[in-house]
């Protein structure tokens, strides 16, 4: 196999700041080596996806999770998406960030924000500066805002943006695979060129990875495979028992892709939208 796992948490508490881990039942510590060994002849590489540490330890952060390589056998840290403060008029940020060797992304969440901040013009301003810059946004956001993002995207055409998460579709609901407000916003944000999904994030309520199946195929049916990229999410989305492999295997073996678009989603896709 030969993988880009295009979101993958890193985080040293020891180091930075992240309020959303207290008390939380996550690691202390995370680094690529803790995912647990992937096969030696494989090969697996990681982006780096920023893990909301205190704003002013952005840069740091990437540095760090860019040193984390490891010397043998392993996943090989080849790009990080950052933080940057968009929409509160970050160009120097931007600037710095863009100048700091791995960053390939940025991402603010905006996930908790209100529908009618998407069109806020100093947001809408700094996105476009991150395509500018010749970097990629990572959206996270939640099913009741992709209508929203689609029309964000519509505002920033030069800015390449990569859907995280699938839109956090309701998977406790199977018709939302096919109806409602997901699969609309979905389709919406797939009739935008600019934009890409990302397979992450998604676990089913209960049992197997197949449970989540509907909602990958929407994707693929939507984006394509030449539009799709792939993502762990760990360890956020790692469950006891787990293995870091099965989640790309589920993808690339079992959800009907030819020899070709098993490439596209495993990596191609992924060096093309980040520049890899």
């Amino acid at each position: 196999m030969n993988v880009i796992d295009t979101h993958l948490h890193c985080w040293d508490r020891d180091r930075f700041h992240y309020a959303w881990l207290e008390g939380a039942d996550l690691p202390y510590r995370f680094a690529p080596a803790d995912a647990g060994p992937v096969p030696a002849e494989d090969r697996w590489r990681a982006v780096f996806m920023e893990a909301d540490r205190l704003p002013g330890e952005a840069i740091d952060e990437a540095r760090w999770a860019m040193s984390l390589s490891p010397d043998g056998p392993g996943i090989e840290m080849v790009g990080a998406v950052a933080h940057a403060p968009l929409g509160v008029g970050a160009s120097s940020e931007l600037t710095a960030l863009r100048a700091e060797p791995g960053v390939v992304g940025i991402r603010r969440l905006l996930q908790d924000e209100p529908l009618d901040s998407f069109a806020d013009p100093a947001l809408v301003a700094d996105l476009r500066r991150v395509g500018e810059g010749g970097l990629v946004f990572d959206a996270c956001v939640r099913d009741h805002q992709l209508q929203a993002l689609a029309e964000l995207a519509d505002r920033c055409a030069g800015t390449t943006m990569v859907l995280d998460h699938l839109g956090k579709p309701d998977v406790s609901d199977p018709t939302s695979a096919s109806s409602g407000v997901w699969i609309d916003g979905l389709r919406s944000l797939a009739a935008r060129g600019n934009v890409v999904v990302k397979l992450s994030g998604i676990l089913p309520v209960d049992g197997a990875f197949e449970a989540v199946r509907p909602w990958v195929d929407a994707c693929l049916d939507a984006f394509g495979p030449a539009r799709t990229v792939l993502g762990s999410d760990w360890p956020v989305s790692r469950r006891p028992g787990d293995v870091y492999e099965d989640w790309f295997r589920f993808v690339l073996d079992d959800c009907g892709l030819s020899a070709d678009e098993v490439d596209a989603v495993s990596h191609g896709t992924a060096e093309r939208v980040y520049g890899l």
